[in-house]
């Protein structure tokens, strides 16, 4: 994969390099360590911050069907239509899918869509694992642990709004009894 790059100059963006999404690389980047996703990056975006800073945002192919990727998804960088395929046929027997190609399907961003054995097959061999599917018992509990982690964090911002209002409360009251004390002295 030949990344692309966004030269960022005076406001001016340069772009150099291959947006072409090249599979044959995939191999080489599963080695069984993770690059990052700077490293990976088949093209970059530039985005302006808050602040007006352009900084370079990298937008990773999905390894499956080339497509604008959005994140790591079972161990490996895919798309959400490519994520979501593979939650729902990951567990099920390979049997249940024909490929009217020999297996041999092209799978790309426009044909993804036409065989699912060749697609779910792809997942598999780019590294997508099955065992990182939660089941229902540990979505629940994943659930439970963020509505739980979410109430700690409004409890925590409630807290702090609190300490703040006694402290303005705190200090409005030390203002009016210096002013009162300057009156009473000029009286």
């Amino acid at each position: 994969m030949n990344p692309s790059v966004i030269e960022i100059d005076d406001d001016k963006s340069k772009s150099s390099g291959s947006e072409q999404y090249d599979d044959s690389n995939i191999t080489n980047q599963q080695t069984g360590t993770h690059a990052s996703r700077s490293s990976i990056a088949s093209n970059s975006s530039t985005s302006t911050s808050n602040n007006g800073i352009k900084r370079q945002k990298d937008v990773s192919p999905c390894y499956v069907c080339g497509a604008k990727a959005h994140g790591y998804n079972f161990d490996q960088i895919t798309c959400e239509s490519c994520k979501a395929f593979f939650r729902r046929n990951a567990l099920k027997s390979m049997d249940k899918f024909r490929c009217r190609n020999n297996n041999s399907c092209a799978i790309t961003s426009a044909t993804r869509k036409r065989c699912k054995r060749c697609r779910l097959t792809k997942c598999f061999k780019v590294g997508m694992r099955k065992e990182w599917i939660l089941t229902d018992e540990e979505k629940r509990l994943k659930r439970r642990k963020i509505e739980r982690n979410r109430l700690i964090k409004q409890q925590a911002q409630i807290v702090g709004h609190q300490q703040r209002n006694q402290d303005i409360n705190h200090s409005n009251f030390q203002t009016t009894i210096s002013t009162l004390s300057i009156v009473e002295v000029c009286l």
